[in-house]
């Protein structure tokens, strides 16, 4: 059986501890243009951040908690692609990715 929370952006499959979110919903876009994914969401250890455009300067990844605390320290995506640390407590986090001219990307990323 299938739960939605109250935006019903995320599901939990009852007594499978499995959560899925429809990609549509997963990004929110603040001026960045691109592509992106995060790859398995969720995921038990580690995930891969995807983006794809084209973009003048590297890209910086911040996460932060679903407390809003930043985890660790900013990154700067210099490939398409990237690992998001595995080490992290499960839950819910925010990715951001930013350009450094004011334009922005939220992905959600469930850890298991």
């Amino acid at each position: 059986k299938t739960v939605k929370n109250k935006r019903g952006r995320l599901k939990q499959l009852r007594g499978q501890g499995h959560f899925t979110m429809p990609l549509a919903t997963a990004v929110d876009h603040y001026g960045l243009q691109g592509s992106f994914l995060i790859a398995p969401n969720p995921s038990g250890r580690e995930a891969l951040l995807t983006a794809l455009g084209h973009f003048v300067q590297p890209l910086s990844v911040q996460i932060f908690d679903s407390a809003g605390r930043r985890v660790g320290l900013p990154t700067a995506m210099r490939d398409q692609s990237m690992l998001l640390p595995a080490g992290l407590a499960p839950g819910l986090y925010l990715v951001l990715l930013s350009d450094g001219q004011g334009r922005r990307a939220v992905l959600r990323w469930v850890k298991m």
